[in-house]
């Protein structure tokens, strides 16, 4: 029990919400009775000018007050108080219907003042949006990417009728979160090949909603680059910056500052090395030197590592190219060099080279994916592999130095128990699995490209040795890749054109009447009655394809290489 107050108290009051600042203020200001010293003025500087703008751009009115504050503001428009309008600062988005005679009315606890009116003239917006850049990519992907020069009406913008390409079809339109760009899905696209596209009543968000009619010519191209991003990475470092000793990612999933997004060496500069990548000679990729025991740090994101875990899918995908390789009789964590690693010792998923003691050719080494979550009390999936339980590793024999590799190293776990599996991916082909994987949580650990800090499978903890060669194309996703689109991704690094892969259907959806199918690696599509067949090519059929809806029979796909 608290000792008895002494003295007076008076004017308790108990309210069931929070008083702001300014009303905590005016009582104080009231009860000490506050005299004509706390008059309130408008400073003539104050941004109360008339202005004239042109539809849907932004205006500001902003008043500066004189005298005895704290002061409260409110604004009004044509006499007509503006609810919420109580700062400083007043922003418009220029709408026709703002127009009008705005005033603003400044209060301390005593006094008030009011502005004169300032005139707000909106002026029509008569002029179509206009196209400022229009993007086409061929592959498996098949859209185009269109950026107007002003947000667009969403529902014309989303009418495929509104857009026309001679020799493909368009079969949906998406418009994007920024209200000004929109994205084409296509019939199948021809690589380097020019189009032109016809837009036609797509209509601006003005009040009289100008329509444009306009044609648009664009190019159809397909690399590497398109294939990884259409996959949606939260990070991927292409290393095509050649210099310097920091890299930018050019995916950035939840986190969009640059500085979470680069990654940096840690010593020295980036050479100008070559790409890895057989489709792109004129790229660079990352050299990185032992002997100067150079890596690549990465920082911890939220939705890499940090913060909005725990993953059950994830997928760690690069090219490498080893100078040396661990030596024959090397031990311990000077038999592991290091391309990927992300946490530490309790919770890791890492991927490395390293010297099986069983193996001693010295031309050849192991490529190991590792992963562990050694917590019990993280939630479902967890605990698995070390240190208290079996290790849940894949082991690839057979990396040989001065040799280039493609490599996909898929997470594919278990968000309720630890049924879910590794599986490592090499130069486009399955070469192991590993049964046993559950969940990664959130963790804090240095997330390193070309070396590693942790848990190895064969229980050495520590720094694993740095990489010695070029490493390439680093890109992180919060999902497993399918055997499909791994195979893809190395078919259109290996080959200038991107053909080839192995099929596979990715969607079917319902526009406008028809089923649209959308599949990857080439292939013919056929459609049936039933599962078992028989089953009729649609050999002119390219990804994605429209098919009207027949609603006199179910009907199913498939593609098929002959």
């Amino acid at each position: 029990v608290l000792p008895t107050f002494d003295g007076v108290i008076d004017e308790v009051a108990h309210y069931n919400k929070a008083l702001t600042a300014d009303r905590v203020s005016a009582h104080y200001f009231v009860g000490i009775g506050a005299s004509s010293s706390g008059t309130v003025t408008i400073d003539p500087a104050s941004d109360l000018k008339a202005k004239t703008t042109a539809e849907n751009s932004s205006v500001e009115f902003s008043v500066t007050p004189g005298g005895d504050g704290p002061f409260t503001y409110q604004w009004y428009v044509n006499g007509t108080e503006l609810t919420g309008q109580t700062g400083r600062t007043l922003s418009l988005t220029g709408a026709l219907a703002q127009a009008g005679s705005y005033t603003v009315k400044v209060s301390n606890a005593t006094h008030s003042a009011t502005s004169a009116a300032a005139v707000l003239t909106v002026t029509p917006d008569l002029t179509p949006a206009t196209v400022v850049s229009a993007a086409g990519i061929a592959g498996s992907i098949n859209q185009v990417q269109l950026h107007f020069s002003e947000p667009v009406d969403p529902v014309s913008a989303a009418n495929p009728a509104n857009y026309s390409v001679a020799g493909i079809t368009v079969l949906a339109a998406v418009p994007g979160a920024d209200g000004s760009s929109v994205t084409l899905l296509t019939s199948g696209q021809q690589q380097d090949t020019e189009y032109s596209l016809r837009v036609s009543g797509v209509k601006d968000r003005s009040a009289s909603g100008n329509p444009l009619t306009a044609t648009v010519p664009f190019q159809s191209v397909w690399n590497y680059h398109y294939e990884v991003l259409a996959d949606s990475p939260v990070r991927y470092w292409p290393f095509n910056e050649g210099i310097g000793g920091t890299a930018a990612s050019a995916a950035g999933g939840l986190d969009t500052d640059p500085g979470v997004l680069t990654a940096t060496l840690s010593s020295g500069e980036f050479t100008s090395a070559p790409s890895l990548l057989p489709a792109d000679p004129n790229g660079f990729s990352a050299a990185l030197d032992v002997l100067q025991a150079q890596y690549i740090k990465v920082p911890n994101g939220s939705d890499l590592n940090a913060t909005k875990g725990p993953w059950a899918k994830k997928t760690i995908e690069l090219w490498f190219n080893a100078s040396t390789l661990p030596p024959p009789g090397a031990e311990d964590l000077s038999a592991a060099y290091g391309l990927w690693e992300q946490g530490q010792f309790t919770r890791d998923i890492a991927l490395y080279l390293w010297r099986n003691p069983e193996d001693q050719d010295p031309d050849k080494v192991s490529l190991v994916f590792n992963a562990f979550n050694d917590s019990a009390t993280d939630g479902p999936g967890s605990p698995f592999g070390l240190k208290t339980n079996p290790p849940v590793y894949v082991e690839y024999k057979g990396i040989q130095a001065a040799k280039t590799y493609h490599v996909a190293a898929v997470f594919d776990g278990d968000a309720t128990g630890t049924n879910g599996s590794l599986i490592l991916y090499v130069n486009g082909a399955e070469v192991g699995r590993a049964a046993g994987a559950g969940q990664i949580y959130n963790h804090t650990g240095d997330v390193q490209i070309g070396q590693g800090n942790g848990l190895i499978h064969s229980l050495a903890s520590g720094t694993l040795l740095s990489f010695d060669g070029a490493i390439d194309e680093v890109a992180h996703y919060n999902t497993a890749l399918s055997a499909q689109r791994v195979a893809a991704h190395y078919q259109t690094g290996t080959t200038a054109t991107g053909s080839g892969g192995v099929p596979e259907i990715r969607n079917l959806q319902v526009v406008n009447g028809s089923f649209v199918i959308t599949w990857s690696g080439g292939g013919i599509l056929q459609w049936a009655n039933i599962p078992a067949g028989p089953w009729t090519d649609l050999p002119l059929a390219t990804s994605p394809f429209a098919d009207p809806i027949n609603t006199a029979a179910p009907r199913f796909y498939r593609v098929i290489v002959r």
